[in-house]
């Protein structure tokens, strides 16, 4: 038996997704995971790592914008994703590459997050 397919016109989210990012994720406080699925559907559809999150997407999904900030905040010190903040404007927010979680991370050298972009 298939697994279940979106109907034309129907959100769906875009995979794959890497799963030391969905566990990281799931591990944080909150709302993060919902906020963190909501970017990458966005990002499955505009086919790019960066996007521009929007209060009018998240809401059907129940989320406040408070909730949305204090996600984004959780999955940028988790450097799931890096967010680009300007008053007044929607978070441009870039999905980044998660170091393994079976990796010491203090035998790693301090750099900055892989972006997916840079994968392309």
């Amino acid at each position: 038996m298939r697994p279940p397919r979106h109907r034309r016109g129907e959100r769906f989210l875009k995979g794959p997704i890497p799963w030391d990012w969905l566990a990281r994720a799931a591990a944080l406080p909150g709302k993060a995971l919902h906020v963190g699925l909501a970017v990458w559907q966005r990002a499955g559809i505009e086919r790019t790592g960066t996007v521009r999150i929007s209060m009018t997407r998240l809401r059907p999904m129940g989320l406040s914008r408070s909730s949305v900030c204090r996600g984004l905040t959780a999955l940028e010190r988790a450097e799931l994703v890096t967010v680009e903040r300007h008053k007044g404007r929607a978070p441009i927010v870039t999905l980044a590459a998660p170091r393994s979680l079976t990796e010491d991370q203090s035998s790693r050298p301090s750099e900055a997050p892989n972006t997916l972009n840079e994968r392309r």
